[in-house]
């Protein structure tokens, strides 16, 4: 949950009951435009909170923290 944004950059569902996954499913058959959309705002979410330099700087946040 922390990666995906429910209904912005993907849908967020219990393991232990995929077919709560499955019925946006055909929503994103139907609708490329929206799988584009939440793609791009995915990658976008990825980089700016997940990639190597948001890494970077929280982890040096962090050790500095324990000094």
């Amino acid at each position: 949950p922390e990666i995906v944004r429910h209904g912005e950059t993907g849908f967020v569902f219990s393991p232990v009951d995929p077919g709560e996954g499955l019925t946006h499913l055909p929503d994103l058959i139907a609708d490329p435009a929206l799988r584009n959309q939440m793609g791009q705002k995915a990658r976008l979410h990825y980089s700016s909170d997940f990639g190597v330099d948001p890494m970077v700087t929280n982890y040096s946040a962090f050790w500095r923290s324990l000094v």
